[in-house]
């Protein structure tokens, strides 16, 4: 269960952090890699106790809005994959 006031982590050793990485790049037409946006990323689930992010059609290299799912694994967020829609 995600906690607001428990500070959440992505372990970027992880190789499910790679395949997040692989995704997202594929998909992001933001310009930006991963790295640069992940703590807002981690904030914004937090904050909102979920346990995905959107990166939506309009920041997409194929028009189609991304699901990216996590699940929560003690204080980090593992990535589970994404689905598009």
């Amino acid at each position: 269960m995600l906690k607001k006031e428990q500070p959440m982590e992505i372990n970027v050793f992880d190789l499910a952090y790679r395949q997040l990485e692989e995704d997202y790049m594929k998909y992001s037409a933001i310009g930006l890699p991963l790295y640069c946006v992940i703590d807002s990323i981690i904030k914004m689930m937090q904050r909102d106790e979920v346990t995905f992010f959107i990166l939506p059609r309009a920041k997409s290299l194929d028009g189609k809005n991304h699901y990216f799912y996590f699940r929560v694994v003690d204080k980090f967020y593992e990535y589970r994959g994404c689905d598009l829609f």
